[in-house]
């Protein structure tokens, strides 16, 4: 998602994909001829990448942020992946952070340590070994997602059909569809702006969004605020 950002040539792009999924090929042969009982699951999380490269690399120069981003989620007709959408605005969570959420997932009404609004707080987990975080929901979507878990055990959706519905809002609101990962640059600039409103200054500011987007170097932030 960093080299997306960096807006690198598509083919680029592929080749390292490609390179990644070679890597997690090579480290399950290793560790099953030396029964390390590690394993490594990259394929899903590149999958979901491409998806937004091809989309996004192919056609785009500067910003990826819809321009109407609340007329986008509104417009997504099947409910649970409006919820995603909603999801995906307002903490600039990924697709994988928001999928397969449980109980556990779920840390209540708090406060938000950096602007002190009241907000649903949910801990999402990168990838199996990878970091781990809080993202902060508007309190209305957090009931709504407590919901869904309370009424089937757990919230989980299809990804692609989520896209589909995705580029079916973007077309009906007049706005070029930019993948999901549109709706985590939107929420990079008005939570840049919110924490700054806040009283931090610039380089603090950064580095918040930075580590809430799951980044681990503070001036990726630079790209999304294009």
């Amino acid at each position: 998602e960093s080299r997306i950002a960096d807006n690198i040539a598509h083919a680029t792009f592929l080749k390292e994909a490609a390179a990644c999924e070679k890597l997690e090929t090579a480290l399950n042969g290793y560790a099953g001829r030396r029964q390390t009982l590690n394993s490594y699951a990259f394929s899903q999380n590149i999958k979901d990448a491409r998806s937004d490269a091809d989309t996004m690399l192919r056609r785009f120069d500067g910003s990826r942020a819809y321009a109407a981003p609340g007329r986008l989620v509104a417009a997504v007709k099947n409910p649970t992946h409006r919820l995603v959408a909603r999801m995906q605005y307002e903490s600039g969570a990924r697709i994988s952070e928001c999928n397969y959420l449980k109980q556990e997932n779920l840390r209540g009404i708090l406060r938000d340590l950096v602007t002190g609004a009241t907000k649903g707080v949910i801990h999402v987990t990168k990838a199996k070994g990878g970091l781990n975080g809080e993202k902060y929901l508007l309190p209305a979507t957090y009931r709504k997602l407590e919901d869904k878990i309370k009424a089937s055990g757990r919230f989980k959706f299809d990804r692609d059909r989520y896209r589909g519905s995705l580029k079916t809002a973007a077309k009906a609101t007049g706005q070029y569809y930019n993948a999901s990962h549109g709706l985590r640059w939107n929420f990079a600039r008005k939570r840049f702006q919110a924490i700054q409103r806040s009283g931090y200054s610039y380089e603090k500011a950064m580095a918040v969004v930075s580590f809430e987007l799951m980044h681990q170097r503070a001036d990726i932030t630079k790209h999304y605020l294009r």
